[in-house]
């Protein structure tokens, strides 16, 4: 666990569930927090180019999920500003270190430029914590701490 100067704390641990339940963290100590995660290792990316830019991104996203059996975890498009070309490339982040030779969108078959491919190595994922307006920070840092060792404990019991 560390504690940043922009005040965040961030957790890091190596159980993708843990993760996923440490962000569904709203409050600590009646505090609020926001929190967001960050996979590394575990993801790959890909830019595919020609996506024509009247489809939205979430609709982008289902038909590539649907279509090539993906798990999607963020989309991008990179428009320009007073951009009028009809196309634009859409930068897709999924889960898994196994890129495909293709991606099959529409009804037609596109090949892509790989960026960032994963490695097939530990897995660990990033959960940083954001506490909004509090008082005091060393109060806050030790109840999280707390918390992440009940928690921990917990799970390894179960």
């Amino acid at each position: 666990m560390k504690f940043t100067r922009q005040g965040k704390i961030i957790l890091t641990t190596q159980d993708p569930v843990c993760a996923a339940q440490l962000l569904n963290l709203e409050k600590v100590v009646n505090i609020p927090v926001s929190t967001n995660v960050i996979w590394e290792n575990i993801t790959s990316r890909f830019l595919l180019y020609d996506i024509p830019t009247a489809v939205s991104l979430p609709e982008v996203a289902a038909e590539l999920t649907k279509n090539n059996e993906i798990e999607i975890v963020e989309i991008r498009r990179f428009v320009k500003q007073n951009n009028t070309r009809e196309t634009s490339p859409v930068l897709v982040t999924m889960l898994g270190t196994r890129l495909p030779g293709y991606i099959r969108y529409g009804s037609r078959i596109k090949e892509f430029n790989p960026l960032l491919t994963g490695h097939v190595s530990v897995q660990n994922v990033t959960v940083s914590c954001i506490p909004q307006g509090f008082a005091k920070r060393h109060q806050f840092v030790m109840h999280v701490v707390q918390f992440i060792r009940e928690f921990v404990k917990f799970h390894k019991n179960a």
